[in-house]
């Protein structure tokens, strides 16, 4: 039998490939203008994007959703995004990107799987080539 993880998460991930679906990406940050700015590149690079604006409404997207990929912010007030990621883990294996301002030791999300950090304010070709990385590890 499967694992929940297994099947709450999607199983495809990339801009779209060959006739499949758009690569669905869940971004959390709190700042609004970042929010739309994430969303306007994404969604210009073939992505399919849902935005929550904090880690619960982050993890209701996360079960909903079905993200192949999560971009989250680190620093958040409330559950930040190491928290969100966390607890998203329990039930999504999706490859994550958190991003933040702050300096972040490797540390803090050892252990959480297929996770990459870009610092902000970081080059939009440079997200979209960290996307298409993470999007291509093997699961």
């Amino acid at each position: 039998m499967r694992s929940t993880a297994a099947t709450l998460c999607s199983p495809e991930a990339g801009p779209s490939s060959s006739g499949s679906r758009p690569a669905r990406v869940l971004v959390v940050d709190d700042a609004e203008r970042v929010l739309n700015f994430l969303e306007i590149k994404l969604r210009a690079s073939g992505y399919s994007v849902q935005r929550a604006s904090n880690g619960d409404s982050a993890i209701d997207l996360v079960r909903s959703f079905r993200p192949d990929i999560l971009v989250l912010d680190v620093s958040m007030p409330g559950k930040d995004g190491i928290q969100t990621l966390r607890e998203a883990r329990v039930f999504c294996q999706a490859p994550a990107l958190l991003i933040s301002g702050y300096d972040v030791g490797y540390e803090a999300f050892q252990g959480l799987g297929r996770v990459d950090f870009l610092a902000k304010p970081f080059n939009p070709d440079e997200l979209l080539l960290r996307l298409r990385r993470l999007a291509s590890l093997p699961r």
